[in-house]
């Protein structure tokens, strides 16, 4: 996407925010194209984000009509993803980002002055199942490649619930919380006062549109 090879990083301190922008021109025909990146230090050395080694910009070009979310074509029929794991797709877990975003949600719930969650077994069983459920058959939606739905997958995971939501998100954990807060509904789940407990799930397919795909569901 005649990105440049390179671009600098201005100095920035441990813990600083620093903001980098290149031009990117998208191809003219139909297709998707994926330009991947890698950060490196003065030494040339190639510096992580969490479990990756690059990061990438996806562009989407159409002349189809774009108005309803559609399956891409290049998933697999018979990739499913079952309750007791999917055989036929590579993907990543990451305990980390998990880590951080429960920390980021009970961080915004402390300044809500509101409880902060408990990270409970069955319902990261559930969220984990859903995210890689995504990951794998290429997908954003709480409904999984099988029908089911939350109350179905918690009740599967052994979970018995008076109170129970779902929020789904793409990215990395601040972008999550990010996608969140930018929606009103989503962020009344984040805090919502009524549930006690959480689980968090993630899975990064590089062959899928979004890359990682976060699940979290909460209960009481």
């Amino acid at each position: 996407m005649n990105a440049p090879e390179s671009a600098p990083v201005p100095e920035t301190a441990a813990g600083e925010i620093v903001d980098i922008s290149i031009d990117l021109t998208a191809p003219i025909s139909d297709g998707t194209y994926t330009t991947h990146f890698s950060l490196h230090n003065a030494a040339g050395e190639s510096i992580g984000i969490g479990a990756e080694q690059t990061f990438y910009v996806k562009v989407i070009v159409s002349t189809a009509d774009t108005s309803a979310p559609t399956q891409s074509s290049s998933t697999s029929p018979d990739t499913v993803v079952v309750s007791s794991g999917n055989s036929n797709c590579s993907y990543s877990e990451n305990a980390g980002y998990v880590q951080e975003l429960a920390s980021l949600i009970n961080q915004a719930r402390r300044n809500a002055k509101l409880p902060t969650l408990s990270l409970n077994s069955q319902l990261t069983q559930a969220a984990q199942s859903h995210s890689i459920d995504m990951a794998c058959n290429n997908f954003l939606d709480h409904n999984g490649s099988d029908g089911s739905s939350i109350v179905g997958r918690i009740i599967n995971a052994g979970y018995s619930a008076n109170v129970f939501g779902e929020i789904i998100a793409i990215g990395m954990p601040q972008n999550a919380i990010d996608q969140w807060a930018a929606d009103a509904l989503h962020w009344a789940s984040v805090l919502d006062l009524g549930v006690t407990e959480m689980g968090i799930g993630y899975a990064y397919n590089a062959n899928s549109t979004f890359g990682g795909y976060f699940t979290v569901d909460m209960g009481r």
